[in-house]
């Protein structure tokens, strides 16, 4: 889907019900992850949304939402403030944009194989907290420096929610060990039998999306009267971020 002839973060000057919202009213900071090319040759670089974040907050455990398929880290905006209302300062949130959704960019942005993706949290956790870097002075024609042993002292106790596609991947990772310090996982509308149902509705949702939008509210709108999103503060703050 994409609006015609405007940026996706643009709005009408007229304050509507479809109006999009920012994401500070949500989450504490934003921020960019570089990967070091050590763990990802891709030069992918991951937006990433906080509660509780900062290095002076790095021994709090960790709580990371991952979104579904076409959806972006602003999905899990309004379950984040719920979250960060609940736990106050004793957990760290987190939230970011998935390899090919989103603002995260990279040279790879298509490849969404489940390997890729599980490795990608891995990356993620390993760069936040467990000191993964490449060297200083490093150039182009260097070799790349490759972490043999992460300090998994430095690494935060982990609990992954994973939301569709998200769930797989959060489960992936439980399942080949990429992270010792998860002690936990919640996955969301992921359910085995109804695989081949939900593979329709995909399909039918994607034919049906309208291309383009005149206007980002006209974006929303369409997203709450499809049912896709059924509450409007979370369709204002995420739908914006699903549209091009």
């Amino acid at each position: 889907m994409s609006v015609a002839g405007s940026d996706p973060s643009s709005t009408s000057s007229t304050k509507g019900p479809f109006t999009p919202l920012e994401w500070t009213g949500f989450f504490q900071t934003k921020r960019q992850v570089s990967i070091p090319k050590g763990l990802d040759s891709t030069e992918i670089t991951f937006t990433l949304y906080e509660i509780n974040g900062g290095e002076d907050k790095g021994d709090l455990p960790v709580i990371l939402l991952h979104h579904g398929a076409g959806h972006c880290a602003l999905s899990f905006a309004a379950t984040a403030r719920e979250l960060g209302k609940l736990v106050g300062d004793r957990a760290r949130i987190i939230s970011y944009d998935a390899r090919g959704h989103g603002e995260t960019i990279s040279k790879d942005q298509l490849n969404l194989d489940i390997e890729r993706l599980s490795t990608d949290v891995r990356n993620v956790i390993w760069t936040l907290f467990g000191g993964a870097k490449d060297p200083e002075g490093d150039q182009d024609g260097q070799e790349a420096f490759i972490p043999t042993k992460i300090d998994e002292s430095k690494l935060p106790k982990l609990f992954m929610v994973g939301h569709s596609m998200g769930g797989a991947i959060v489960t992936n990772v439980i399942y080949r060990g990429l992270l010792p310090n998860a002690v936990g996982i919640a996955v969301l509308d992921i359910v085995e039998v109804v695989k081949p149902y939900a593979y329709m509705a995909i399909r039918q949702w994607c034919e049906t999306r309208p291309s383009p939008c005149k206007t980002v509210e006209e974006a929303v709108q369409w997203a709450m009267d499809a049912d896709v999103i059924r509450n409007l503060e979370s369709a204002r703050v995420s739908f914006p971020g699903m549209i091009v």
